[in-house]
């Protein structure tokens, strides 16, 4: 998971707001899919298109989709629904065919704030351990939120923990860890976006990277 920092909501998302302001019961269901596909692409725009949970990429149609933090099936969070802090930018049901459901699709409308790692919490990168093999566990044993979250999100099924293994093994594949100095260079530019994307799992490749060197 890593940290999403929320930029300005779209012009076009507060003017449809604005415009419905005094239309009675007004919720997601109300928003017009047209103006869903545009606040679709402005939330992959803040999360350099890659999953707001597990951080595979996301660019084609039909694997993403807006996901309501607070879920909007919830009659007790239905001041959220059109809340743009509370959506964000969630990979689709399957990759694959017999993949089974992760993330956004995973969790449902499941939220314990006390038990719920959020990406937009500015440590929740903290909160994780991934292995050299692609497996995620929480980074301290007694954290139980951080144990939950993997579980109701589906963030250690075997189709994600191959395809952050194969990440890892393709960046560390020919890197010389003991130049310092290049592996650094790798990691600041794991951390920045290019081309206005970040690359898959990049939180990952960062972690292991900063392993690998205080392992030298």
């Amino acid at each position: 998971m890593k940290y999403i920092d929320k930029q300005k909501e779209p012009d076009s998302f507060v003017q449809w707001k604005e415009e419905q302001k005094q239309t009675p019961n007004l919720n997601w269901i109300s928003f017009p899919s047209d103006r869903k596909r545009e606040l679709l692409s402005a939330l992959l725009r803040d999360q350099g298109y890659i999953c707001c949970y597990c951080g595979m990429g996301v660019k084609e149609e039909t694997n993403r989709h807006v996901e309501h933090i607070k879920p909007k099936g919830k009659k007790k969070y239905k001041d959220f629904e059109l809340d743009y802090q509370n959506l964000l930018a969630s990979c689709g049901r399957e990759t694959k065919p017999g993949m089974p459901r992760h993330c956004g699709h995973k969790k449902g409308d499941w939220y314990k704030e006390n038990l719920f790692v959020s990406p937009l919490s500015i440590r929740c990168e903290n909160r994780f351990l991934f292995k050299d093999n692609g497996e995620i566990v929480p980074a301290h044993t007694n954290d139980k939120a951080a144990k939950v979250t993997i579980k109701k999100l589906g963030l250690d099924i075997n189709d994600l923990n191959e395809m952050r293994g194969g990440a890892i093994e393709g960046i560390l594949e020919g890197l010389d860890l003991s130049n310092v100095d290049r592996v650094n260079e790798l990691i600041s530019r794991l951390k920045e976006m290019d081309d206005g994307q970040f690359r898959p799992f990049c939180f990952a490749l960062i972690q292991v990277l900063k392993r690998q060197i205080v392992e030298i």
